[in-house]
């Protein structure tokens, strides 16, 4: 026979007993707390815990159940007092290329009492008890084997009702039987009890999200600042011309357009020069991002051969000539604010100015079928 066939309470005079607290067999004078007919004591063996079953053929299922119910909730109505369950989140964003986290521990912490009303069922929502703990309402529900309590855990997490669970379904009879260990379980076991719902939790929560909120507006700032540094350092490095060294007025590109080009002067190898001209590419690319983002909607195309953006058009790349080799392209405003520094850990502005050294100088005014934007990044 298994544990959930045995009934480990039987009720009488509406007290609940175990089978070793009666008589033995009928003279124990108990019901079942579910079907209410007539139980048996077996509580002479020596070598089985003592349970109660039914005095005669019964389809009832429910006694395990009921009967475990029914001594949880007496055990916290006596003891006016219960152990609340840990509550453990960790908060998690992403921006700026990198993961934002905070971790969200409130101990578990044991609280007394006001009143208890057992059971609860109002406005939709059903539980076992009813605590109320400095004038708020905590409802509670058991988990018993064989019970199904999902039905009663939706409602409680969508009306925000502070809830919790304590997880009895594992216990075997033996635990049951024992008093003090039962006990325990049901008052002050930190590991078989969990939050349905908890509002001092979510509190925690949002205040961490806003934490990141602020992590994030921070590093956004200091992205920004060192932007507007770096543009202040090019425009000092632009007033002074760069030193092309003799000898690579021939230097071709690598990647070829399928439509000629303006006249390119040729990559400059002055290690200072060839920096000033790869930032001044990398604020180009970044700059026509933002103007798809500003102008079009976000829809665009980013050409293959000068890593460009710029609106949807049959025509050629307005920053390079390039006709054919285009994919499409969604600029985000998240996007074109984090483009530059993106840039800044890839080699595609390298790969620009090899392919393209100078990029037309019409092509600002092509970028956009609706509006004229600002000036072009020709260099």
């Amino acid at each position: 026979m298994s544990d959930g066939a045995r009934i480990p309470f039987g009720e009488r005079e509406g007290a609940l007993y175990r089978a070793h607290e009666v008589d033995n067999g009928l003279a124990c004078a108990c019901l079942c707390p579910a079907c209410r007919h007539p139980l048996i004591a077996a509580n002479r063996g020596t070598k089985v815990i003592p349970y109660f079953r039914h005095a005669a053929d019964s389809d009832c299922v429910e006694g395990f159940l009921k009967g475990v119910l029914l001594k949880a909730r007496e055990i916290v109505l006596e003891a006016q007092r219960l152990l609340l369950p840990a509550f453990e989140e960790t908060v998690r964003d992403y921006a700026y290329s990198k993961v934002y986290t905070r971790e969200v521990k409130l101990p578990a912490a044991e609280v007394v009492t006001e009143r208890i009303e057992a059971p609860c069922d109002e406005d939709g929502l059903h539980a076992d008890l009813a605590l109320w703990i400095k004038g708020r309402r905590l409802l509670v529900i058991f988990g018993v084997a064989g019970r199904s309590i999902s039905g009663k855990l939706k409602p409680l997490r969508e009306t925000r009702q502070a809830s919790m669970v304590v997880d009895l379904t594992h216990l075997e009879l033996k635990t049951i039987h024992d008093p003090e260990a039962f006990r325990r379980e049901v008052l002050g076991n930190p590991d078989n009890r969990r939050w349905v719902y908890s509002p001092r939790g979510e509190q925690e929560v949002r205040r961490a999200r806003e934490a990141l909120e602020a992590d994030e507006a921070r590093d956004l700032e200091a992205i920004r600042a060192k932007e507007q540094e770096w543009q202040r350092q090019l425009q000092d490095a632009r007033r002074a011309p760069a030193k092309v060294p003799a000898g690579d007025a021939e230097h071709r590109p690598v990647y070829a357009p399928s439509m000629p080009l303006a006249a390119s002067p040729a990559l400059p190898q002055d290690h200072t020069a060839m920096q000033v001209r790869l930032n001044e590419r990398a604020l180009a690319i970044a700059d026509s991002y933002r103007l798809v983002q500003s102008h079009t909607g976000g829809l665009g195309r980013e050409c293959a051969c000068c890593l460009m953006a710029s609106a949807l058009s049959d025509g050629p790349c307005p920053y390079c000539g390039e006709v054919g080799l285009f994919a499409p392209l969604e600029v985000t405003e998240y996007l074109a604010n984090t483009i530059l520094h993106r840039l800044r850990c890839t080699t595609r502005p390298d790969r620009s100015l090899e392919r393209v050294p100078q990029l037309l100088s019409q092509a600002s005014q092509a970028d956009t079928n609706e509006a004229a934007p600002e000036p072009g990044f020709g260099g």
